[in-house]
């Protein structure tokens, strides 16, 4: 059975609040997840580095965060990188929804390949990348593919 930790790390936060809700701002995020296995040793599973995390609490019930514009509201990571094994991933936004990572706005390298897409998702309980469309460059040439999915090896 795995089972996962979480470090959060921050250096800068600020807050405002108003009646109903409060939001906060990190600087300079760093957020690590490890995964303990079967024979009880802990392994690194991703890092996220970021430059800033926004959150809003919202002081009421609320159903925002079950609905992927929501989740994207209510906590999101700004000009970061995902790190796997043999992979790195730079984003413009992301933001967790049902347990994905959703990336926005990205670029990197994918087991070795350089790439571009406008949205990456990571499931890190599969340890697979999808994207609804995805553009690998290698050289000089450009190679395109929908609805791409791979299996990652973590850190």
């Amino acid at each position: 059975m795995k089972k996962s930790l979480f470090i959060l790390c921050f250096f800068i936060a600020t807050f405002r609040a108003d009646a109903r809700e409060v939001a906060l701002n990190y600087e300079n995020i760093r957020l690590t997840q490890y995964q303990q296995h079967n024979d009880g040793e802990s392994r690194l599973q991703y890092t996220i580095r970021a430059n800033q995390l926004n959150e809003i609490i919202s002081l009421q019930a609320t159903l925002g965060s079950f609905n992927r514009a929501g989740a994207s509201q209510k906590k999101h990571f700004n000009d970061g990188t995902l790190t796997l094994k043999n992979s790195e991933i730079q984003f413009e936004r992301a933001y967790f929804h049902r347990g994905q990572l959703i990336m926005e706005n990205c670029r990197g390298i994918i087991q070795e390949t350089a790439f571009l897409s406008k949205e990456i998702v990571y499931d890190s309980q599969n340890n697979q990348i999808l994207s609804p469309r995805i553009t690998f460059s290698s050289g000089s040439s450009l190679r395109s593919k929908m609805n791409y999915s791979t299996q990652i090896d973590p850190a």
